[in-house]
């Protein structure tokens, strides 16, 4: 019989011999026979056995003290599936090639072990009692000061191997057994030590030490830090987290905490005074360790470079930093303003360092009568240290290029390469600015036995962007002391493309667009595009197309060149982070072409008059409103429910009968309605049989789509779903973008009635669906599987009742996506 080290063997030495890799793939079966090599004490650990809890109240603490022990106790076998430390693979295919590759000589073997190999989990290197030591400790710091973790070690069956004829546990697996005890609560809370000011101050915000709650570290932590910040956002600059310190008495009440937070008792004198901002010192570097040669003076504030001017003009740093002289030291303002400058987008790195401005003869220099300091004696201390400002930059890389290419191929057996090129200034004007420009192209031809020769289709694009790290409007709008979350931006970008589907059309499409962004607070976000072009020309059109478009309102529609100017508002809203169950809403109120009309009106032309031109085309206009909601609620630290809701409607006004065909609703799809296809169902009941042409007909004006999802944690980075979506598009006008059904050419369309939202009809208008899913995350982004089956199709020729399943070929989809839906 060959074993496996005799065919590694043989495989390492004929590769010598011809100097070329082999193919391994015929050695994978063999590996099943690699055993693992164990000292006769020594046992494989193979996984946990579930973790017994007992004695212990159910509630939100001990759900969140339940989720620390479980990943203090975690430990993961050899072939874990997904990370988890309870189920494995039936194939640890790493061991199994450690194991044939463990003491083999040769460059091959080894390179083998250490990039697909992994040691055995040992239940020596394990060590669960000091996994159970650490989780006894998880249960002190949450207020269980009784409770206990032991464990006990189930060993597998006995058995013998080749070098070990006596019968012994080969693996072994562990149950631990957690007793929580009695939970401390929190009796009372005191403040001693502290200056009379010191304790108002404390007491002007919520403090997150109350009676009655659960004893816990963490949140002693962070009362120091509350109590830190507050006193650093009034100017003390020195005082440390570590002048305070806690008192806690278990002994007065069983099960009860008595708390005294204190002050220290020695505390130096910077930490009891205040201090202003002094002059500022702005070092800027190209490279580290480049020697600053030249300075530039601006009243307090002095830049330090090298060359013949500086790299970028003072008030680029200026508007990022919100600590300005004569100002108390405060810590939100400081981390504001590093993290500003760390936005910004040119800089490698930024840092900010702050050093107390001495008098000649080495004392402090202070500003007397300025502000009250801090003093236990009940005297009125005045008088403010001063601090000088050094901000550190070192700027990034002037220029960044990329260069991609891939290869796509399309199930319909189109394939075809395709590259892109982009190229990035920073600091472009020395402003802050960021240039960018992107240059792609793809070309697809046809394959297989029915290909037509010229029938290959090509796209090129460009675009050009400037970003500018400031809100570019007059001075009397904005208020140059306005705080804001992040570096505000204004952005301008133009864009051009053309598409060219061979024996059908070729179309120009050039864009541009001026925006605002700016955020005044971490939950809000606001962005403003004044100015939005879009010019779409249909250049050539092949004589059959143009029958078909001609024979088709919708492909006609499709078909058409317009014009338009947009003006859109986007507001955005999130929870604070800390918030257990989350919400999320967008809104985005979109108008097209409205200050056209207005201008075709001051020469006479009237509102309600068609088909006026604007460069040689029709202009579009509109408006429309899209709102999305999200709501979460947290089950547990890896658990939640997520519903979802997105709303949305246009309508065409004025100079237009219809929208852009790119600007209408459509539901279906990995996102949307996961048990049908993408613009399978809709508007309403109507229906189009003809997959050719559903793309075009089962659009609408409006939208609606509801989604519930429940997303479980199965195991380590594995979640699963289970989700129900409902939702449909709808038209304003039945007759707005086709005609009438009972004309024969038009009967390919499919069938128009119910396309309008009727009261009567509306519940049964609403599709709906369920399915099952899973995600595997890996850090970076989600990969999605989703399964969904139709609970109720709303076409008019489904079957009749509401739940009309129309059978498993037909009422089930399988989407592929990456990331959520929602």
């Amino acid at each position: 019989m060959i074993t496996m080290n005799v065919l590694i063997d043989i495989f390492h030495k004929v590769s010598v011999v011809y100097k070329k890799p082999l193919l391994w793939g015929g050695l994978v079966g063999l590996l099943f026979s690699c055993s693992t090599k164990l000292e006769p004490e020594d046992q494989l650990f193979t996984g946990l056995k579930p973790i017994k809890y007992e004695n212990y109240e159910s509630c939100d603490h001990f759900i969140t003290t339940q989720e620390e022990i479980d990943a203090a106790l975690a430990t993961a076998p050899n072939g874990a599936l997904f990370g988890s430390s309870y189920y494995r693979t039936p194939f640890p295919y790493a061991l199994w090639i450690y194991n044939a590759c463990d003491g083999k000589e040769g460059a091959f073997p080894k390179w083998l072990s250490k990039t697909f190999g992994k040691e055995p989990v040992l239940m020596s290197n394990v060590n669960p009692a000091m996994r159970a030591q650490v989780a006894e400790n998880v249960l002190q710091n949450h207020g269980y000061f009784h409770g206990n973790v032991d464990y006990d070690i189930v060993y597998g069956k006995p058995e013998t191997t080749e070098t070990d004829t006596v019968a012994r546990p080969r693996t072994a697996k562990i149950q631990y057994n957690v007793n929580m005890g009695e939970l401390f609560r929190i009796d009372t809370v005191s403040y001693r030590n502290f200056p009379a000011d010191a304790v108002n101050l404390i007491n002007s915000s919520k403090p997150l030490l109350k009676a009655g709650d659960p004893f816990d570290v963490s949140n002693l932590d962070g009362e120091r830090t509350r109590i830190y910040k507050l006193f650093r956002n009034h100017g003390y600059y020195y005082y440390n987290q570590s002048y305070t310190s806690y008192l806690a008495d278990t002994i007065q009440k069983p099960g009860k905490v008595q708390l005294a937070v204190q002050m220290v008792d020695s505390l130096p004198e910077d930490a009891t005074r205040k201090w202003i901002m002094g002059h500022v010192d702005v070092n800027i570097q190209r490279q580290q360790m480049e020697q600053l040669t030249d300075s530039v003076n601006r009243r307090v504030l002095t830049i330090h470079f090298a060359g013949k001017k500086p790299p970028l003009r003072p008030r680029v740093i200026l508007q990022d930093v919100k600590l300005r002289p004569g100002d108390l030291f405060s810590q939100d303002a400081y981390e504001e303003s590093v993290n500003r400058l760390t936005s910004k987008g040119i800089f490698a790195s930024t840092g900010i360092e702050f050093k107390k401005h001495l008098n000649p003869d080495g004392t402090i220099k202070t500003l007397p009568d300025t502000v009250k300091s801090l003093t236990r004696d009940g005297q009125d201390r005045r008088g403010a240290g001063i601090l000088d400002m050094n901000i550190n930059c070192v700027l990034d890389k002037p220029y960044d290029v990329t260069l991609q290419a891939n290869y796509l191929g399309k199930t319909s057996g189109r394939m075809g390469p395709g590259a892109t090129v982009s190229f990035t200034k920073r600091n472009a004007f020395r402003g802050g600015e960021a240039l960018s420009f992107n240059l792609s192209g793809n070309y697809e031809f046809e394959t297989g036995s029915g290909a037509s020769v010229n029938n290959s289709n090509y796209s090129v694009s460009g675009d050009l962007t400037l970003t500018l790290p400031r809100l570019l409007v007059p001075s009397f709008i904005t208020n140059k002391r306005r705080r804001w979350q992040t570096t505000p931006s204004t952005m301008f970008t133009a864009a051009y493309e053309t598409i060219n589907r061979s024996g059908f059309f070729r179309r120009h499409i050039l864009t541009g667009e001026m925006s605002y962004t700016w955020q005044p607070t971490t939950q809000s976000v606001h962005q403003f595009s004044p100015i939005i072009v879009e010019y779409d020309r249909m250049a050539k059109m092949t004589s059959d197309y143009l029958v078909k478009a001609q024979n088709s309102p919708l492909l006609w529609m499709t078909a058409k060149s317009y014009f338009m100017t947009k003006m859109k508002y986007n507001y955005k809203y999130s929870s604070p982070t800390n918030y257990r169950n989350p919400i999320y809403v967008s809104a985005t109120l979109t108008e097209a072409s409205n200050l056209l009309s207005l201008g075709y009106m001051a020469f006479g032309r009237k509102w309600n008059e068609k088909e006026k031109n604007a460069f040689k085309t029709p202009y579009a206009q509109f408006v429309k409103l899209d709102v999305d909601f999200r709501k979460t609620w947290m089950m547990d630290e890896y658990s939640s429910v997520v519903a979802h809701v997105s709303l949305g409607a246009l309508k065409s006004y004025g100079n237009s009968t219809e929208a852009p065909f790119s600007e209408y609703y459509y539901v279906g799809g990995a996102n949307s309605l996961r048990g049908f296809s993408a613009r399978t169902i809709g508007p309403g009941r109507s229906y189009n049989d003809n997959s050719r042409f559903c793309y075009l007909t089962n659009v609408g004006d409006m939208k609606m789509v509801v989604n519930l999802e429940y997303r479980p944690r199965l195991f380590g980075s594995l979640y699963g779903a289970l989700f129900i979506d409902a939702g449909n598009v709808w038209d304003f006008d039945k007759t707005s973008k086709v005609l009438t059904p009972d004309e024969e050419e038009y009967s390919y369309l499919g069938s128009y009635e119910g396309r309008t939202v009727n009261s009567k009809n509306f519940a049964t208008d609403i599709a709906v669906d369920a399915g099952v899913g899973i995600r595997y995350d890996l850090d970076f982004f989600v990969l999605r599987l989703d399964w969904g089956f139709v609970i109720h199709d709303p076409r008019s020729n489904s079957k009749s009742g509401y739940f009309n399943f129309p059978g498993f070929r037909k009422g089930q989809s399988l989407n592929f996506a990456i990331g959520y839906p929602f």
